[in-house]
């Protein structure tokens, strides 16, 4: 509840940041929750590595990922936002990527399908093991949605 509070107030912050430039103390703001994400992740990534019983120094092969496992940093593609729109739009059904959670940590899914919505198609993951799905449309793709590395 407190992180959805704070999300909240984050996007508040951004839409009304869009005809301001940012003062110092929005910037350290910023940078502090990004620092807060990013240990939330570390902290997820570890409790479910260690669930798994998968701890190696490298990341695993491609081949080796299961629906659901979080990604290493390293996995995790940030390509300009054009080239990462192009190449989720030519996913196939079946292909994998990394998909951001409610929590923001990324996880592995695969694409169930592909929903032609007129301007604004979307595709459906399967992010879990119990075939929980997440669907996304294009508007969200640059932000929710990662290749593998």
């Amino acid at each position: 509840l407190e992180d959805k509070a704070k999300m909240e107030r984050r996007k508040k912050r951004l839409l009304e940041k869009k005809n301001k430039k940012p003062s110092d103390e929005e910037r350290e703001g910023d940078r502090r929750e990004g620092i807060q994400d990013l240990l939330r992740w570390k902290v997820a990534f570890e409790s479910k590595q260690s669930a798994l019983n998968h701890r190696t120094k490298s990341p695993p092969l491609p081949w080796h990922f299961s629906i659901g496992q979080v990604a290493h940093w390293s996995q995790v593609e940030n390509f300009s936002l054009d080239t990462t729109l192009v190449k989720i739009a030519m996913l196939g059904e079946g292909a994998g990527a990394w998909v951001r959670r409610s929590d923001g940590v990324w996880t592995y899914a695969i694409l169930k399908a592909r929903e032609p919505n007129g301007s604004d198609p979307s595709l459906v993951f399967t992010v879990n093991e119990r075939r929980s799905t997440k669907k996304f449309p294009m508007s969200k793709w640059a932000k929710w949605v990662r290749l593998v590395a």
